[in-house]
C-alpha cells in the first residue's frame, strides 16, 4: 500500500492504552477503494491509500505507520507498507525493509465509524478557516492541548438569517469567565 506521507493518520488514533481497539490504525478495502482509518473517539480521520495486490485488510500498529511515514527519503512523497498477512507488515525504509507485527484482529473491534460521517458532504455549512491561524488563536486564548479545553466558534448571520461564510468568526475559550475572545477570518474558496 502507498499513501502520501503528508498524511499523519496516526495522530487521530487514541493514545489511551485502555482503549486498545482504537490505539491502532485500520486498513480496509472494498469496492470503493482502500483507506486508512483512525479515531480517538472525538475525531476521526480517513485517508485514501493506493492498494497493492495482496495487501490484507486489518489493523496496523500506530508505531508501524509512524515508521512508514518517516522512513522514506524526502524526495519521495509516498509512504509504503506491504501487508502480506493479517499478522505481518513490511515497512520500507532507507535502510531496507523491516518486518513489524500486526495486532491480533480477532480481539480488536473497531467502531462502526461510517455512522458518524455526514451522508451528503456537499451540503450544509461550509466555512474555510486557516488551520495554522486557528491553532494560533486557540493558543492565544489560553486553550491547552488538554482534551477538556474547548473553543467555541460563533458564526454571523446575513440579513436573511443565513450563516455568512465570508464574515469574521468569533472564537472564545469555552468556560472562560474573564471574557477573552478572538476573531478569525474565513478563507475564500478558490
Amino acid at each position: 500500500m502507498k499513501f502520501d506521507k503528508k498524511y499523519k493518520i496516526q495522530e487521530a488514533a487514541t493514545k489511551e492504552a485502555t482503549r486498545y481497539a482504537i490505539t491502532e490504525v485500520l486498513f480496509e478495502k472494498d469496492d470503493d477503494g482502500a483507506r486508512l482509518v483512525a479515531t480517538n473517539g472525538r475525531i476521526l480521520a480517513v485517508i485514501p491509500v493506493e492498494d497493492a495486490d495482496g495487501d490484507v485488510a486489518g489493523f496496523i500498529e500506530r508505531a508501524t505507520v509512524v515508521e512508514a511515514t518517516k522512513g522514506r527519503t524526502n524526495s519521495r512523497p509516498d509512504a509504503q507498507l506491504n501487508l502480506p498477512s493479517s499478522d505481518k507488515a513490511l515497512v520500507h525504509t532507507k535502510a531496507g525493509t523491516v518486518e513489524a507485527r500486526r495486532p491480533d484482529a480477532e480481539h480488536l473491534h473497531f467502531p462502526d465509524y461510517r455512522g458518524v460521517i455526514p451522508k451528503d458532504q456537499n451540503t450544509g455549512l461550509r466555512i474555510n478557516l486557516s488551520a495554522e491561524y486557528l491553532v494560533a488563536l486557540i493558543k492565544a486564548l489560553g486553550c491547552n492541548s488538554n482534551a477538556l479545553d474547548a473553543i467555541t466558534l460563533t458564526f454571523q448571520r446575513d440579513k436573511d438569517g443565513n450563516i455568512d461564510s465570508c464574515a469574521p468568526v468569533l472564537a472564545k475559550a469555552t468556560g472562560d469567565e474573564a471574557g477573552a475572545y478572538g476573531v478569525i477570518m474565513p478563507i475564500s474558496e478558490a
